[in-house]
């Protein structure tokens, strides 16, 4: 087990490399300069070259790079251009709102998708499987702009029953205007998450349901009940938790969209607004960082399916 997660801690560190080379690099390739979006379209040149040289963004880019990543490993990410503070504050500040968000997005996609995908697939080919694959199908295909519009509508103008916009913390409003806030963004990013889940489950759970074993466990007379939950569930579990780790982080880092229709202040409002203000160092503090979280993320789903199935951890350890 020692080595499998050297191997893994390796590999978390080989990716964050070469994901900071390619943050940095799309950053500074990307269009509008931030000395001139400080100073403004009316500056001249010479304004715009000297605070270029003031900020540092006439150094060699390999050099820039260097200083970035150095600081960047004793934890210091720089400061933003524009807000006046660090951008390690200007993440704490964002981080909240964007983990709750993700957080109980997922519980609802995984309470919706995990039973419907069962269901499913113990009734393969009924109306249920159908019904249920028919939704998931749908819900895969639309947006969640769409969706989240359409709720907006539903509840939010036509029924006037939950705000449409704002988020409001447990603090300041207390938990049911909290949650409040949160139930639209929330259901929006859960739906459009658990019809991937659903599928993922359905799939896991007929490829066990038709391997040799299972159909021995059948002819033996074991109850479906103990069929289903101790030896099935069991199987696919490692496919589930999988796409559940992944499912998470897409969530983290999906949620700008949302964020900026909501009007939530989370990490995704930042890096939009940070991107049109070109706030280098903010862009690439926040994309590493959520990078870095869905790497954890990654980790433990890997480490936990190394103890679900111990052929992998092996496997693993004899690379």
């Amino acid at each position: 087990m020692g080595k499998y997660l050297i191997n893994k801690l390796i590999s978390v560190i080989t990716t964050l490399f070469i994901l900071s080379i390619f943050i940095f690099g799309l950053t500074h390739v990307m269009a509008g300069d931030p000395a001139q979006a400080m100073l403004g379209s009316n500056a001249d040149s010479t304004q715009i070259e000297a605070l270029r040289e003031e900020m540092g963004l006439n150094r060699p880019l390999v050099e820039q790079y260097v200083d970035w990543v150095s600081d960047a490993v004793r934890g210091d990410l720089g400061d933003s251009y524009f807000r006046h503070q660090s951008v390690t504050a200007a993440l704490a500040e964002r981080i909240g709102p964007s983990l709750i968000l993700s957080f109980w997005s997922e519980l609802i996609a995984v309470v919706l998708a995990i039973p419907l995908g069962i269901v499913a697939a113990k009734r393969k080919g009924e109306a249920a499987d159908v019904a249920v694959s028919a939704t998931a199908m749908l819900g895969m295909s639309m947006p969640s702009f769409l969706l989240g519009l359409l709720l907006i509508l539903v509840f939010g103008v036509f029924l006037g029953i939950l705000p449409v916009s704002g988020y409001v913390t447990i603090a300041k409003g207390g938990l049911l205007e909290h949650i409040r806030y949160l139930v639209l963004p929330c259901v929006t990013m859960g739906l459009i998450q658990s019809a991937l889940i659903l599928r993922i489950t359905r799939s896991s759970f007929l490829d066990v349901l038709n391997t040799d074993y299972i159909k021995t466990a059948k002819a033996k007379g074991l109850k479906q009940k103990v069929i289903l939950y101790k030896h099935v569930f069991r199987n696919a579990a490692s496919t589930i938790v999988t796409i559940l780790g992944q499912s998470f982080g897409s969530l983290l880092a999906g949620v700008a969209v949302l964020e900026t229709m909501f009007n939530i202040p989370g990490m995704g409002q930042l890096i939009v607004d940070s991107v049109l203000k070109r706030d280098y160092p903010v862009i690439q503090g926040a994309i590493l960082f959520i990078s870095l979280i869905y790497i954890i993320i990654n980790l433990i789903v890997d480490v936990s399916y190394g103890i679900i199935d111990p052929r992998i951890r092996i496997a693993g350890s004899a690379k």
